[in-house]
């Protein structure tokens, strides 16, 4: 079963004083609040406002939800358009574009092992043997004892957490075949409190990521016969955030080869040839998979037929046959009998 995710919204710290908000805040706190509950639903449906996979929310929806009059709705959606903080795509979804940057997640399991590091913190007792005769009461603070056994719990759980993950990253290694190749995606970044917290991965720079986005989207065009705008917000992004990930630009480019070789004549499938399709984060790493087929590991002899191996095993027989030495059969009795001397 997949690991259960939990998102939340990360705000910068200059969110309520950068120009786009104090220019939404200027027209009316109820549209910046109205932004702020639009960020929260799509938090986990790739920045847009869904109602189901394929149904976006309108503005009537949004007002029966929101809780507020259809004027008002409209008027903040206009504005946020204005703004740039909102695209309408082709389907008529609502693309929220500072959102992508402001998603914080984690998984099920990384929480249940934070609150049970919790709860076996609380239960560290004052061992009475090692602590200083003068402490007479565990109400009087926290003791030396209290502090040595705390440590020692946290160094004894970091270094299993340390093993597991090297486990782990070795494991990975050898279903690859090489270490060459493969670089840990997390590092352990530092050691507070009993928690080792994991480095985020590095984000591409930038300018150099845009570019990139904009090379992919001119090869969706060049494959698929479309028209997405290199410059668009909405479409950039979604690429931007696969390429931050850590993918690469053939990558992104072997996605849409393949998809478009299965699809582009299909006219049931062809209209899901877009970017918020192939780039989304829950489809664009399976979608690679069908791209790289079944990795080959090292060691692995190459399948051959039967008919391959029984020629072989004949080929091998007659060899073996003619480097035998061939005793002669031919005796002088049948020589003379023959007549020949």
């Amino acid at each position: 079963m997949a690991d259960k995710r939990y998102y939340w919204l990360k705000l910068p710290a200059d969110f309520f004083t950068k120009p786009s908000t104090l220019m939404l805040m200027s027209l009316g706190d109820d549209k910046l609040n109205i932004y702020m509950q639009m960020l929260t639903m799509a938090i986990n449906t790739d920045c847009k406002l869904m109602y189901t996979v394929n149904t976006p929310y309108t503005v009537e929806t949004l007002s029966m939800l929101l809780k507020r009059s259809k004027e008002c709705v409209k008027s903040t959606i206009d504005a946020l358009i204005e703004l740039e903080l909102l695209e309408v795509l082709k389907d008529g979804a609502f693309y929220l574009a500072e959102l992508p940057d402001m998603i914080g997640s984690k998984s099920a399991s990384a929480e249940r092992q934070r609150k049970s590091r919790q709860e076996r913190d609380k239960g560290v007792t004052v061992c009475d043997s090692e602590c200083d005769s003068s402490v007479t009461s565990c109400d009087k603070g926290v003791t030396s004892c209290d502090k040595n056994a705390q440590c020692h719990i946290e160094n004894r759980d970091i270094e299993k957490e340390n093993r597991d993950r090297d486990r782990d990253l070795k494991d990975i290694y050898c279903r690859a075949g090489t270490t060459a190749d493969v670089e840990p995606e997390v590092k352990a970044e530092s050691k507070t409190k009993g928690e080792v917290r994991l480095a985020k991965p590095r984000k591409a720079n930038t300018a150099k990521a845009d570019s990139e986005a904009a090379e992919v989207i001119e090869h969706l065009n060049a494959k698929t016969g479309s028209n997405y705008r290199t410059n668009s917000k909405a479409t950039v992004s979604i690429i931007r955030a696969r390429l931050n990930d850590g993918f690469r630009l053939d990558d992104c480019k072997r996605v849409i080869d393949t998809k478009a070789e299965q699809w582009l004549n299909n006219p049931e499938m062809s209209k899901y040839l877009r970017p918020e399709t192939l780039f989304r984060p829950s489809h664009f790493e399976g979608y690679l998979n069908e791209c790289r087929g079944k990795p080959k590991i090292r060691g692995d002899s190459t399948a051959i037929s039967d008919e391959a191996a029984f020629l072989r095993s004949i080929s091998e027989e007659i060899q073996r046959q003619m480097n035998e030495p061939v005793e002669n059969p031919v005796t002088d009795e049948m020589l003379d009998a023959l007549g020949i001397k």
